[in-house]
């Protein structure tokens, strides 16, 4: 095929194109961009209609799919160094992500298919299902637009009705690798290929007498990534499978996952990475995963237990170039010293009792080219920080009894929600590794800091665990709502998510969830929060400097530099001793280090919480 044929090819069909557009549209809720190979766009849907024309966006992206025939996907559209010569590169791109495919016509590259995603919510669509989607696209729309050519081209443009779409998928889909199952809005089947009658082992005569329902079981990690189920139940015999369900018009169309592909798969794909809010600090965050997600430098994530670390740490990875490469999560608190060092560095054959005699790389060299989450670093002993100081800063590991150095590229993301001034101050965290550590810092507000994300919270969790749990969804009533939002979430997240796990699991499926299921202290908070709130803003209002206010001393004649020194810093230990961040505002107000407050209350022996309260009491009654 000469490239002059080549390039007019997808517009002799244009027809076709533009109803393979609006498909995939509809099944992928995406939208979609299909170009020729003259650069002309022959179909658009939704907000492609939008974008500048191909000439004015000078894409690389596109001249290299059509050179080498290779998929090509931008995980953060407009930072992505085949952005850069686009006039809308960085913040001013529309467009969150995309992933541009070959369309192949007969072994020549006649166009590309590019779904295009401009919310984040589809960007995160995309990246979580981006080889499903990928070989459905190759399949369906190569197979489809071969066929055409082969039987002719159609007269003019045609919109896909909804009563049209089974004959629409019969024509072609019988010859797609991938199973397809169409069930109208009354749950009844109306289409199945061959594929799918072979996935569910069913005889070819059964493809127009078979009985098949569908509903979701859950997630699953089986095949090395996070899926939906479904059940089918065919003829009242259930089978378990994971698949890709969408809404195409009135009717529901399901795509079997192609067995093969799995088979062939390593489990190394991550956890879902999905970021669930909307509040301030939360898009700040996603901007800022977006902007280092590409460098290969070291995030420190830091934030109280139950706030999502591990879920930003896999966002970033699945940002970032190294997302096809393995994501490796390891708590260094639940490991003991001696078994997280070989863990991590590996050792060779007969270095210690017991060790297994073909020795071991260790994650750290399993994590090479991909990324390395160190959960609870501040857990970890000096010993092995040093070790971790070398693999940061020369890029090589040395086994467990070997002397051998190996070079590696990994990148380290590491968690805590330890104070490490503190850890520091008391020789407990070398200084030089947090430097290096903590050269991209990412800061997790606590659950009670993200106005509005409880309530898209509670519906992410709803609808999860009632997949996973294969239960009706509940429904919640205004004042258990309004409960929910009023409690402080001491555990956060993860404390949550337990919550609505624990509803899903004793809710009546007829009732809406009273707050009766909620525990007392959950149903108390609704009517003490104002008085917290109240106390908290009065509390804050207050002038930190502690000159504001004479302190007491009960004996002046005691009174010398150090007495001095210690009343001011129970003073303002006592003043903020109902915050759970007290030392670092009693720092603050006294106008000195974190460091330095934590060797003053070790000098004085302060940590006695009792001695706060004390003064507490007694500051009070001397006013």
């Amino acid at each position: 095929m000469s490239e002059k044929s080549a390039s007019s090819v997808l517009l002799s069909v244009q027809s076709t194109v533009i109803r393979c557009a609006q498909v995939l549209a509809k099944i992928m809720k995406l939208d979609v961009e299909i170009i020729d190979a003259a650069m002309n766009r022959v179909a658009v849907t939704g907000l492609c209609n939008h974008l500048p024309n191909i000439s004015e966006r000078k894409t690389a992206v596109f001249c290299s799919v059509l050179k080498t025939r290779q998929a090509s996907l931008i995980r953060n559209a407009g930072f992505d160094p085949s952005c850069q010569k686009c006039p809308s590169a960085g913040s001013t791109c529309h467009k969150t992500a995309q992933l541009a495919l070959p369309l192949m016509v007969k072994g020549e590259c006649v166009g590309v298919v590019n779904l295009v995603c401009f919310t984040e919510e589809q960007r995160q669509h995309l990246l979580q299902n981006y080889r499903s989607f990928k070989d459905y696209t190759e399949n369906t729309v190569q197979l489809y637009i071969t066929r055409t050519l082969e039987e002719g081209s159609t007269s003019k443009p045609q919109v896909i009705s909804p009563s049209s779409i089974p004959d629409f998928l019969s024509r072609f889909a019988d010859d797609m690798q991938q199973g397809v199952l169409l069930f109208s809005d009354a749950g009844e089947l109306a289409y199945i290929n061959t594929a799918a009658c072979r996935q569910l082992e069913l005889a070819d005569e059964r493809m127009h007498n078979v009985r098949i329902t569908v509903r979701p079981f859950g997630l699953s990690n089986s095949t090395g990534r996070e899926e939906i189920h479904y059940v089918l139940t065919i003829d009242g015999r259930e089978r378990i499978m994971p698949a890709v369900q969408s809404v195409v018009g009135d009717y529901r169309a399901l795509m079997l996952n192609m067995a093969c592909e799995y088979q062939s798969k390593p489990i190394d794909a991550p956890e879902s990475s999905e970021i669930i809010g909307n509040s301030a600090p939360i898009q700040l965050l996603r901007k800022q995963v977006r902007r280092v997600a590409d460098s290969p430098s070291s995030v420190m994530i830091r934030g109280e237990s139950g706030t999502g670390k591990e879920v930003f740490a896999r966002a970033v990875h699945a940002a970032s170039r190294r997302a096809d490469k393995l994501f490796i999560a390891i708590n260094c608190a639940a490991i003991p010293e001696q078994l997280l060092e070989s863990e991590l560095f590996g050792y060779v054959k007969g270095a210690f009792t017991g060790a297994n005699s073909k020795g071991s790389e260790g994650l750290i060299r399993q994590a090479d080219g991909g990324t390395l989450f160190l959960d609870e670093i501040g857990d970890m002993t000096l010993h092995l920080q040093a070790k971790l100081l070398r693999v940061l800063d020369r890029r090589e590991v040395t086994p467990v009894g070997s002397s051998a150095v190996i070079p590696v590229d990994v990148r380290i993301i590491s968690a805590t929600h330890r104070d490490f001034d503190k850890l520091i101050g008391d020789g407990e965290f070398r200084e030089d590794l947090f430097y290096r550590l903590n050269v991209i810092p990412l800061e997790l507000p606590p659950l009670r800091k993200r106005e509005g994300d409880i309530d898209l919270l509670i519906e992410y969790f709803l609808a999860r665990h009632s997949k996973a749990l294969a239960r009706h969804r509940p429904a919640l009533q205004p004042d258990t709502m309004e409960c929910l939002r009023r409690w402080r979430w001491p555990g956060n997240i993860r404390e949550l998510a337990n919550m609505i796990e624990y509803l899903v699991n004793v809710a009546d499926p007829t009732l809406p969830v009273s707050p009766n299921l909620l525990p007392k202290k959950m149903r108390l908070a609704k009517q003490e929060i104002s008085f917290e709130i109240e106390t908290e803003k009065e509390t804050e209002s207050k002038s930190i400097s502690i000159l504001d206010k004479p302190v007491p001393f009960e004996n002046t004649r005691c009174l010398n530099i150090e007495s001095m020194e210690k009343e001011l810093i129970q003073q303002a230990l006592t003043n903020f001793s109902t915050y759970h961040d007290c030392k670092q505002r009693a720092a603050h107000a006294l106008g000195i280090g974190i460091a330095t407050l934590y060797r003053k209350i070790k000098k004085y022996e302060l940590e006695d919480c009792t001695t706060w309260q004390q003064m507490r009491n007694r500051y009070q009654l001397s006013k």
